[in-house]
């Protein structure tokens, strides 16, 4: 943020001397105005930067909250307590557990012909596609809470260059990088909210 306000502070120097000796060169008096809002933004760029976040993970708690109402429970790892177990409650719908169990897929292949060819032929299917889903489900939670991490450590990066995202949008050679900060900001902000809905969803399904 100081370097963003030394640099606006340069920038309105160099119009000032540019308007005492009547150069027009670079629109000078045009962007006087524009600089002027960009440097209150940028002084409060950690403030709205953060609102943006913030509003993004208020949404996703409140959707992680309807996903495993009333199942608090203590980490072993931390002893941080916790408002809700997704965890127990993935592992409650899904139940992986059923799925490699000779009863369950005997079950399965008793609703079959009586034939012993095709109720093997039914528990083989079934073992084989619950080896399948176990370890898919794992690798998708394994990537979502790696997503989860990189995504923290971006929303520190963009909070770091918020006042650039801000500084660059006065000339138009520069505004390509600060919309591209805006971007990044708004995807990474936003990614929360959308996972935890469509886990929601999933859950349901």
């Amino acid at each position: 943020r100081d370097i963003a306000n030394i640099i606006i502070l340069f920038a309105l120097l160099v119009i000032a001397i540019a308007t005492i000796l009547g150069i027009e060169t670079y629109g000078a008096r045009a962007l006087l105005v524009r600089l002027v809002i960009v440097a209150l933004l940028v002084n409060f760029s950690f403030l709205l930067t953060t609102a943006v976040i913030f509003t993004t993970n208020a949404l996703a708690v409140e959707l992680y909250n309807q996903i495993a109402p009333d199942t608090a429970f203590t980490s072993w790892l931390f002893g941080l307590r916790f408002q809700n177990d997704i965890a127990g409650k993935i592992l409650s719908v899904f139940n992986p557990q059923q799925l490699l169990l000779p009863q369950a897929a005997t079950k399965v292949a008793d609703y079959g012909a009586g034939d012993a060819l095709k109720q093997a032929f039914g528990v083989l299917t079934f073992q084989g596609t619950a080896a399948i889903i176990i370890p898919f489900v794992a690798f998708v939670l394994a990537v979502s809470a790696f997503f989860f991490i990189t995504r923290l450590v971006f929303l520190w990066l963009l909070i770091v260059l918020a006042p650039f995202g801000f500084a660059l949008l006065v000339l138009p050679a520069t505004r390509g990088v600060a919309t591209t900060w805006w971007r990044k900001l708004i995807d990474q902000s936003i990614f929360a909210p959308v996972f935890m809905f469509m886990l929601a969803i999933t859950i349901v399904i």
